[in-house]
């Protein structure tokens, strides 16, 4: 599968989240674990995110306490 391919595979994947204070986060895979989501969620919602855009890798994953690839 060609490069162009593979991003035009995630781009159909990607998840979007909104938080109260970052509004732009793109999740490229729809293979996240809840425990994960509730933690980018909250990161989201935190003031020290406001206006951030934040991108999570699609080989994200729970680590201890923090979300493992997370690119802010």
């Amino acid at each position: 599968m060609s490069t162009f391919a593979n991003v035009k595979q995630r781009i159909a994947n990607m998840k979007q989240l909104q938080g109260i204070f970052c509004k732009d986060c793109k999740i490229f895979t729809d293979n996240v674990e809840d425990d994960a989501i509730k933690l980018i969620q909250s990161m989201l919602d935190h003031r020290a995110f406001e206006g951030s855009h934040v991108r999570i890798m699609p080989d994200v994953h729970m680590g201890k306490g923090i979300t493992i690839i997370t690119v802010r």
